[in-house]
């Protein structure tokens, strides 16, 4: 999706069954959405395990990390147990419509290409990003729009 553009609003169950909504995260913070194919995929494993290592500095920068695939509640909740121990909200879309409106699906809907975006908190997405962007590139985005930011 187009840097400047509002992201689509979206109401998703996490790994514990809880709604989480994109309008309740950007109350308070600045929302790093990452699309990722499957829970236990060596690969997607590799990309979690890079922002657990530098969670804190996210949260330092006001920012909550949001992950989402179309797996099941279980499926996510397993997964917490196992990699990201329950430092992020993982969230289940199984019917691909959030995928859908954040262009995240390839191979004519059947899988998700990893895709990450950066939401400020009047919901407008700073930085989108295909494949698996280093992580500084999306701390300094952070920090170039955490001083515009209200409370």
């Amino acid at each position: 999706l187009p840097l400047g553009t509002s992201a689509p609003l979206f109401e998703l169950p996490d790994q514990n069954g809880e709604l989480l909504s994109l309008t309740e995260l950007t109350k308070n913070h600045f929302v790093v959405l990452s699309f990722y194919m499957k829970d236990n995929g060596a690969s997607c494993m590799a990309m979690m395990e890079a922002f657990m290592d530098d969670i804190d500095a996210f949260q330092e920068l006001n920012a909550c990390f949001v992950a989402i695939n179309p797996e099941s509640v279980e499926s996510h909740h397993e997964f917490c147990e196992q990699v990201v121990k329950y430092r992020v909200r993982l969230l289940s879309d199984v019917d691909k419509s959030v995928s859908k409106a954040y262009k995240a699906l390839v191979f004519g809907g059947f899988a998700i290409d990893r895709t990450v975006y950066v939401i400020d908190q009047q919901g407008v997405i700073q930085y989108a990003k295909r494949g698996m962007p280093d992580v500084n590139e999306i701390l300094s985005v952070l920090r170039k729009i955490k001083p515009y930011a209200y409370s």
